[in-house]
């Protein structure tokens, strides 16, 4: 009897485990969510965008506000940035841990040339880790220099 029993618990244990198994192939391929990081430009959220100019008041009234995040590679920011910047270089892929707070407007820059291409990526992938108060700085770091705005350098010991 209780070798009956036995082969009757194989079985159902089997039978289980096989279709909590079918589940999951058939889950994979019937929904197949998608990868935050592979999701394209049409899924991108809206950027706000900001100017050098409203950033620079901002700047100059003190604002504790907002954090400045250049996108620069790290050894291009070490040479030169915005005045209290700090530095998320643009990657592919954003892993966690990321280390900005959310209490704060990030204003993203990047030395991209004209349509901050960087800075609107980062702004989006940000977004998916729940930072949704971001802008953009129009013209990134070039218009930033164009308008003769201060920086920080390797060569001024900033």
């Amino acid at each position: 009897m209780k070798q009956i029993n036995s082969i009757k618990l194989t079985s159902i244990l089997t039978a289980t485990a096989g279709l909590i198994f079918f589940g999951i192939i058939v889950f994979a391929q019937d929904y197949n969510v998608p990868d935050p990081d592979a999701m394209g430009e049409a899924k991108a959220l809206p950027a706000n965008f900001i100017t050098p100019q409203e950033v620079k008041k901002l700047i100059d009234e003190g604002s504790d506000k907002i954090l400045l995040v250049d996108n620069a590679p790290a050894e291009a920011f070490e040479e030169e940035h915005i005045p209290g910047a700090v530095n998320l270089p643009w990657v592919q892929a954003i892993r966690p841990p990321i280390k900005l707070p959310h209490n704060k407007t990030l204003i993203l820059y990047c030395p991209c040339g004209p349509g901050d291409a960087d800075s609107l990526d980062m702004s989006n992938k940000l977004k998916r880790f729940g930072y949704f108060n971001t802008k953009v700085m129009e013209g990134g770091y070039f218009k930033w220099l164009d308008l003769g705005y201060p920086v920080a350098s390797k060569d001024k010991g900033d």
